[in-house]
């Protein structure tokens, strides 16, 4: 399922970083629907996988990893100027772009 045009366009002007919105995570419903916006969360640490010490991660890309395998959670995923876009689910990255595939 896509994301709706106005949710396309909702998140892309509430991530950019001169909004007071950009940071945090946001929330999207099953039908891609904006339910929350600049949410913080401290999932559960479990023994998950992190990339090779080559692409360098933060917290953002904990919570998100870490938060993909709660109860109710289809995906979780992260944006970054300096590594790109990872999706997870079920605590495994499904998806990553680096930043120059994606026009950073």
């Amino acid at each position: 399922m896509e994301p709706s045009l106005p949710t396309v366009e909702a998140l892309l002007a509430i991530s950019d970083k001169m909004s007071e919105f950009h940071d945090g995570f946001h929330v999207l419903s099953s039908s891609l629907e904006i339910q929350l916006i600049s949410q913080y969360f401290s999932p559960p640490i479990k023994g998950l996988t992190f990339p090779s010490k080559d692409r360098v991660v933060g917290g953002r890309y904990a919570a998100a990893l870490f938060g993909s395998t709660l109860a109710g959670v289809v995906a979780t995923g992260v944006i970054s100027t300096s590594y790109g876009i990872a999706v997870f689910v079920g605590g495994a990255e499904i998806f990553v772009a680096a930043p120059n595939e994606i026009g950073f």
